[in-house]
């Protein structure tokens, strides 16, 4: 566990041993940061995104995938939500000395404003969120079935 301390709460967070994280909480740290690495950045990207599509043409599961995290990371987009942010609530376990339920949307919505208005930095965020994604993928690697 790692305790970050911001300027009105104390957050306790899962520090990256997958083994320590209940399936919930892999599952929505695994979806941000995937969601992240996806998404078109530029218009130059959504562009070369939308043709790609043309060649999914006759796998419409793959076409259908694709499509829905496109739909997902607008919606990102659109409330103003990192993905990289979701995930990094998904790893807090305590605030404030209280558990913290990570499918609880309305908690986890109400904490990324006010940790927004904590003027808590997105620095924070990427370090712990690379800090565990670095774990999650050297434990696959060790894992793997293909290593």
């Amino acid at each position: 566990m790692k305790t970050i301390q911001t300027n009105n709460h104390t957050l306790k967070l899962l520090s990256g041993d997958i083994h320590q994280m209940k399936e919930s909480e892999n599952h929505n740290f695994s979806m941000a940061i995937l969601l992240e690495s996806g998404l078109p950045t530029k218009t130059s990207d959504l562009d070369a995104f939308m043709s790609s599509m043309y060649a999914l043409i006759d796998k419409p599961e793959e076409m259908y995938k694709k499509l829905y995290n496109l739909h997902l990371g607008l919606t990102y987009n659109i409330k103003n939500i990192s993905p990289r942010t979701t995930a990094f609530l998904s790893l807090i376990k305590e605030v404030d000395g209280e558990p913290l339920d990570v499918n609880d949307s309305q908690k986890l919505e109400s904490l990324r404003k006010e940790l927004d208005e904590d003027d808590f930095k997105y620095g924070v965020i990427y370090e712990t969120t690379e800090n565990v994604k670095k774990k999650f993928l050297m434990n696959y690697e060790e894992t793997s079935p293909t290593s």
